[in-house]
């Protein structure tokens, strides 16, 4: 039997014989890593992420053929932690984690389409919604007469209906342009939540907030974690 590492084929007796010349050569795959620290280690529980959980369910086979027995497996707490301050700014314009996850400046275009006067609203939508039931209509009576017309039909119809997206662009900058504080608390709501463009927890290290909070927060994770929720949860600090 031939055993396969990158390019090169080894039967079994080769390895055998690396292992014992030369076991530094040879490192377990991620599948057989936590089968090896658990049988080097007595590993009583296993914390993982979402890729980690995924590759300990394929390695069961191989708990049951090496260790005859599975290492208890439980999801690492996976959180978002929101300043007291940002956690302000977040209600006042009605922003939830979620809609926090994306660039600054798509945040800001929603706050300022929040911020446009009730009336503007109402004809921006009453715009919007006549124009997508009569276009609906008039594109699906063109198709009735003949496939290439309606398809020139849709196209037509796509591109007033980016125009009508681009009315509802233009009003929020505007809003923004007029309340400069709308793109600075969209700034500060990403800086804080999605820095980058990436979850929190990969960018910000947990001393920061440690050393910022002190021992209120493991008490509050502590606390989070006992919902056994395997989502990604906000934890206001």
């Amino acid at each position: 039997r031939l055993w396969q590492a990158g390019r090169e084929r080894y039967t079994t007796s080769e390895l055998v014989g690396i292992l014992d010349a030369a076991p530094e050569r040879i490192s377990p795959s991620a599948l057989l890593r936590p089968v090896f620290q658990d049988y080097l280690l007595g590993t009583s529980l296993i914390i993982g992420g979402p890729a980690e959980i995924a590759y300990f369910a394929q390695s069961q086979v191989l708990y049951d053929a090496i260790l005859d027995r599975t290492t208890p497996l439980q999801a690492r707490l996976m959180a978002t932690l929101i300043e007291p301050a940002i956690a302000t700014v977040m209600t006042r314009h009605e922003i939830d984690l979620p809609q926090a996850f994306v660039p600054p400046d798509e945040l800001a275009q929603r706050l300022g389409a929040r911020a446009m006067p009730i009336e503007g609203k109402r004809k921006l939508a009453a715009a919007g919604n006549a124009l997508d039931q009569e276009l609906e209509a008039l594109t699906e009576w063109m198709h009735s007469l003949d496939a290439n017309l309606g398809a020139s039909a849709d196209v037509s119809a796509s591109k007033m209906r980016y125009q009508m997206n681009r009315l509802r662009r233009m009003a929020a900058t505007f809003e923004l342009q007029r309340e400069s504080s709308l793109a600075k608390h969209a700034a500060a709501i990403t800086l804080h939540l999605f820095p980058k463009q990436h979850a929190q927890e990969r960018i910000v290290a947990g001393a920061w907030f440690l050393a910022r909070f002190g021992n209120t927060l493991p008490a509050a994770l502590v606390e989070a974690a006992k919902t056994e929720c395997t989502g990604h949860l906000s934890i206001e600090i």
